[in-house]
């Protein structure tokens, strides 16, 4: 699945991260507060870890099984708003996990949920990936609102890493 340079909404650019984005995913990926709901290993929560992954994303974009993670940008500024993407789920080789995740100061203004919109219709319209799943802790109250607002469906609990969430699914096509 290639993935795209970019994807726009009203507001928002979804884009390939670019080596100016590292600094700010650093500093995102490491904010306790950001990432409290996400379902990170404590290595993907450190520097280090943060800079391997971005590293990871950059240099596999054009692998034949590319990293499909993109930079959330303020379509007016450019500047890193967020994180989102699609990651391979090993057990079911056509489904997709989707992620997306807001810096704390763009948080609860609709941001996560444009882009995952964005995201969603990509990835079943243009890239026709039948099965989305979003691993969620029930927690994390906004990210469960985006995902229901979507269409996910709860399908029961669910552990990553070793941390309890629920697994949300859409399977389907996703009707605009």
């Amino acid at each position: 699945m290639r993935v795209p340079d970019a994807i726009e909404t009203a507001r928002l650019r979804l884009r390939r991260h670019r080596r100016k984005d590292e600094d700010a995913f650093v500093a995102f990926m490491t904010d306790e507060e950001a990432t409290r709901f996400l379902l990170l290993t404590a290595g993907e929560r450190s520097e280090a870890g943060a800079r391997a992954r971005f590293g990871r994303a950059l240099n596999l974009y054009e692998a034949a099984e590319p990293v499909f993670s993109l930079t959330i940008a303020d379509k007016e500024t450019d500047a890193f708003v967020g994180a989102c993407g699609l990651n391979p789920i090993s057990e079911e080789p056509a489904a997709r996990e989707i992620f997306y995740d807001v810096i704390v100061d763009r948080q609860g203004k609709g941001y996560a949920r444009e882009a995952s919109e964005a995201l969603v219709d990509h990835a079943m319209k243009e890239a026709g990936i039948p099965k989305l799943v979003a691993f969620l802790r029930p927690e994390n109250t906004r990210a469960v609102a985006v995902a229901e607002y979507l269409g996910f469906e709860d399908h029961g609990p669910a552990m990553k890493h070793g941390r309890p969430g629920r697994r949300y699914v859409l399977s389907g096509t996703r009707l605009a």
